[in-house]
């Protein structure tokens, strides 16, 4: 990676307040370079340049950082690992359980959890409705997987007591949250992703009690 790629990096945990050693952000720009070579041949992420992956997927990922809640983060949908791997390169007294029942995700999922050294990974390859944990998740992430119905519908029953789900979205998604049931507390808030001129939020669901 060049030093143009390196400053941006930089720049951006700075703006997001996120901490990193210079070993978690040489393993951001792994990932990065990594993804870019493996979406040759696999379609990761239509996003091939390193400084665009960089805001619209490192960024927007770590955004939710200061967010997690407990120590066991089930992120569902994930892809090609975000926000997941970038999570828990920052968050390794985190455990990240990555799920998406596309095997090739999965695949690239866990070599790069090897790769970088990631203990705190672990790669599922699986369908979300059907997949049963012997612990239960105090967080979980979804970004871009379904309508907030959708979501909570698929996770619920892997949501340990006073745990929370995060839902990133573009838009302050209006119609989702209306059809949600009241059994449900809903908070939006607005992102601010370094150097994206676009709309993004987070919407945090937690079972009223």
């Amino acid at each position: 990676m060049n030093d143009s790629l390196k400053r941006k990096l930089d720049l951006g945990l700075e703006t997001l307040g996120v901490a990193a050693s210079d070993a978690q952000r040489n393993a951001m720009l792994e990932l990065v370079e990594r993804l870019v070579h493996w979406s040759t041949k696999v379609n990761l992420t239509s996003i091939r340049e390193p400084a665009a992956i960089i805001e619209r997927h490192l960024f927007d990922s770590l955004t939710l950082s200061s967010r997690i809640h407990g120590a066991r983060v089930l992120d569902i949908g994930t892809g090609g690992g975000f926000p997941g791997l970038p999570l828990a390169i920052v968050r390794p007294d985190v455990e990240f359980v990555l799920l998406d029942a596309v095997a090739k995700k999965i695949r690239f999922v866990t070599q790069m959890a090897a790769e970088l050294g990631l203990d705190n990974v672990t790669g599922l390859h699986a369908r979300l409705p059907e997949y049963r944990a012997d612990r239960l998740f105090s967080t979980v992430t979804a970004r871009a997987y379904a309508t907030l119905d959708g979501i909570v519908s698929d996770c619920e029953h892997l949501l340990a007591d006073g745990g929370r789900i995060l839902a990133m979205k573009g838009r302050s998604p209006e119609d989702e949250l209306a059809a949600l049931d009241e059994t449900w507390q809903t908070t939006v808030v607005a992102l601010e992703v370094p150097e994206l001129d676009e709309q993004r939020h987070v919407v945090v669901l937690e079972k009223r009690r």
